[in-house]
């Protein structure tokens, strides 16, 4: 009997005994709506309750997955996420034009029951589109449903854990039937065995590159990518100076005889590395020295993220462990286990329970103040589990995706990036800095990086329509790839219209590229430049108002067949709030009732013509 867990994010985790469950995690850093870290955060905390019901656990890439045992399988859980305009993540994508194939019969698995779980943001328009497909296309393949389409919202006012242990707990009661030996787990107190086997070796190895080989070809976590070398030749604050968001040009120079490609709409993954700082106080945790050299080998019969081996202590926290993401309940859960006070165990136990994210304790002293793994290890101090155990906690340091922002037929051997630094104030008071941010901050000319492009095909413009009109809309750093498309646009012989909406605050504080897009408008390139500056009047005005201002030119683009429309920025209001403003100038100038502009606004985003690419929420992550 096979049981396959299919989950949207990082990997996913089979689990064997007398039958097999899978969980595959597809996770879609670049578009926000689920970080890699919450992802394989998530599969963790699975795998334990699952080896805790006697169930024996093994992960993978659902690239690496046998799609020709999908007819057999007896049961599948898929827990789905949504990335782009509805799209599947990128590691999902084979699988699902596998499912597509016309020529699947409609019975092929007739033999299979299944459940799916979303794993969405109702901020985001294509809100949980992949899970709702995907349970669509099981029934038209004659699968059963086992369990109801469960629709997680990150916008819950628990968080999505909240949604996610409810559902888990009654998965686990309908397994039951296929593995008698669940109905008594381990005892909760009972500490698991590690994945791997850490020990202190002599010699010294060599120093590894930049990037984790979590993210190299030898990994089960990866799309594969391609990692480049490339060298700062710019770090420039391109916000003023006083201005309390610090945003900066970077300038990247691809090493001689390179072979990256990228177009307009394209996304650089960069790998960070986590603050010195904050890798000196973890080290201090474990009594560990930074020049320690380690083996760490992963146990038989263990599927584990792959880690450098041999490698020195400094290079792996710095490097390769998310230090400063933040916990789930789970790490609480297994903390206490290792907690040699009474009271200090009975609050990580309390942490790690449903009941302090339903009283929202949880939240208040972790979520919503960014508390990071170092910091919990700080605050529990005789909660100290060995490097092995840690290592099954802490998940791997993700790369970040940014948009770019240059065009490559300009600057063939460069790749420009515009990077908002994240850094903020908790509710408590407490100062919050991006582990990016930090890392980018600090960079300076000569210094390399590790890269990698991946398409983004939604915001690419097709080949054909090069010279086709079309409308930008990007308020703050959403200008990036816009500014990518406006350069690229002009190497035309002929300048096609171009409009672009730009919306920031202060047209002296944090107009990015102001200068460049006034120049490029005096050249024709741009038809329109029209800027929303919120704060420089009384009335606050938007990239909405603007496009409302413009209405006669948007609606004469809108109405060309061959028009295409791009929106950048952050999720929430702001593409509501613009399609809205297109609905309104096709009524007013395109002689159109308000069905009617609705009607063919969704035709035009069904055809692909209005791109939306939305950046993370501010809330959601620490860069």
């Amino acid at each position: 009997l096979c049981v396959y867990f299919i989950y949207s994010g990082v990997c996913w985790l089979r689990v064997c005994c007398g039958c097999v469950v899978c969980f595959f995690f597809f996770f879609q850093a670049e578009d926000g709506i689920r970080d890699a870290q919450e992802s394989r955060g998530l599969g963790d905390v699975y795998k334990r309750q699952a080896k805790r019901r006697n169930f024996r656990p093994r992960v993978s890439a659902m690239d690496y997955f046998d799609k020709s045992q999908l007819p057999a399988s007896k049961l599948l859980v898929f827990c789905v996420a949504t990335t782009g305009d509805g799209e599947p993540p990128d590691n999902m994508r084979v699988l699902w034009n596998f499912l597509l194939k016309k020529s699947l019969p409609s019975d092929c698995l007739a033999a299979t029951r299944y459940a799916v779980f979303g794993l969405g943001d109702s901020a985001y328009a294509g809100f949980n589109v992949m899970a709702k497909r995907l349970d669509r296309r099981l029934e038209q393949l004659g699968a059963t449903r086992l369990m109801g389409l469960e629709l997680g919202d990150d916008q819950h006012p628990l968080g999505l854990d909240a949604m996610v242990s409810p559902w888990m707990d009654k998965l686990w009661e309908r397994l039951q039937e296929w593995n008698p030996d669940s109905t008594t787990p381990i005892p909760h107190r009972t500490i698991l065995p590690p994945r791997y086997t850490v020990s202190v070796i002599d010699g010294v190895p060599e120093e590894m590159d930049d990037t984790c080989p979590c993210f190299g070809e030898q990994s089960l976590y990866c799309t594969h990518p391609e990692v480049e070398t490339a060298t700062v030749s710019a770090n420039q604050r391109i916000t003023g100076a006083e201005w309390t968001q610090d945003v900066r040009h970077l300038e990247l120079a691809l090493s001689e005889g390179s072979d990256v490609e990228y177009h307009p709409g394209d996304v650089c993954q960069l790998q960070p590395h986590n603050p010195p700082e904050v890798v000196g106080r973890f080290l201090a945790i474990l009594q560990i020295p930074a020049s320690a050299s380690l083996s760490i080998i992963t146990l038989p019969g263990e599927d584990a993220p792959p880690l450098p081996s041999p490698i020195t202590a400094g290079e792996l926290a710095s490097k390769c462990l998310d230090l400063c993401g933040v916990p789930n309940r789970g790490f609480f859960e297994q903390l206490s286990r290792f907690s040699q006070d009474e009271e200090e165990q009975d609050r990580l136990e309390y942490f790690g329970s449903e009941e302090a994210s339903q009283c929202d304790d949880f939240q208040v002293y972790c979520t919503r103040e960014f508390r990071t793994y170092v910091e919990v290890l700080e605050d529990f101090k005789t909660a100290r589990p060995s490097l092995a155990h840690l290592l099954d906690c802490i998940p791997v340091l993700q790369p970040r995706s940014f948009s770019i922002a240059s065009c490559q037929n300009i600057t063939p051997h460069r790749i420009e990036l515009c990077i908002a630094l994240v850094n903020f104030k908790t509710k408590l008071g407490r100062t919050r800095r991006g582990t990016c941010s930090q890392w980018v901050s600090q960079l300076q000319p000569t210094d390399q990086v590790k890269l990698w492009v991946r398409r983004n095909q939604p915001m690419r413009l097709p080949t054909e329509h090069a010279s086709c009109p079309i409308i930008m809309v990007g308020p703050g750093t959403g200008v990036a790839p816009l500014r990518a498309m406006a350069l690229d646009r002009s190497l035309l012989p002929e300048c096609p219209v171009t409009m672009l909406f730009f919306g920031c605050r202060h047209s002296s504080q944090d107009w990015l590229y102001g200068p460049e897009m006034s120049e490029l408008q005096k050249r024709g390139v741009l038809v329109n430049v029209a800027p929303a500056f919120s704060r420089d009047q009384g009335d606050k005005v938007y990239v909405q108002h603007r496009i409302i201002e413009h209405g006669e030119e948007v609606s004469a683009v809108l109405l060309d067949p061959s028009s295409h429309v791009f929106v950048a920025g952050s999720a929430g209001e702001m593409p509501k709030a613009v399609r809205g403003a297109f609905v309104k100038a096709m009524v007013e100038w395109g002689s159109m009732v308000a069905d009617e502009a609705e009607a063919h606004l969704k035709s035009m985003e069904k055809q692909r013509p209005v791109s939306y690419t939305h950046l993370p929420l501010p809330t959601k992550r620490i860069g």
